[in-house]
């Protein structure tokens, strides 16, 4: 089992900027974070970026980003994401999420990045909702479901 907290909850009114903390949001099933440019029916609905991942970024490539400046939706703290697999299941505050992707295919220069960094297309997760509820920082998450094989 996988387990974790929510450092960060994140959302941006517009699409390709970074976004800020709000400190709470509802996850509302398949259509994502409510009030998040991202919000509405399409395959990537949430998107999860480690902490850690962020620090070390800034400690790597001498710049200073915080939760949502890679356009993440929710900043975990304590676990390694590397390790969860698609397909995977997880309660995030009160809401339940199915991981679809890690990373995302990169379209050129209008993908966002923090400083020239693409953290999130690199290594992010992304999800559907497949349970409403409500996210706040500080919320544990725990992975329920880590399928047998391997990702694809």
């Amino acid at each position: 089992m996988i387990k974790g907290k929510v450092i960060a909850v994140c959302a941006s009114p517009e699409r390709g900027a970074g976004k800020h903390r709000v400190s709470e949001g509802v996850l509302i099933e398949g259509m994502g974070l409510s009030g998040d440019a991202h919000f509405g029916f399409r395959r990537r609905q949430v998107s999860l970026l480690s902490y850690e991942r962020i620090l070390a970024a800034d400690a790597d490539l001498d710049i200073d980003a915080a939760p949502g400046d890679f356009a993440e939706n929710i900043t975990t703290l304590g676990m390694n994401l590397s390790l969860v697999r698609l397909g995977s299941e997880a309660i995030i505050g009160t809401a339940k999420i199915r991981i679809l992707e890690r990373g995302k295919p990169e379209h050129g220069p209008g993908d966002y990045s923090f400083q020239g960094v693409a953290l999130l297309a690199k290594e992010g997760l992304f999800a559907e909702v497949i349970e409403s509820g409500c996210v706040a920082e500080g919320d544990d998450i725990v992975f329920l479901e880590i399928p047998n094989g391997r990702d694809d």
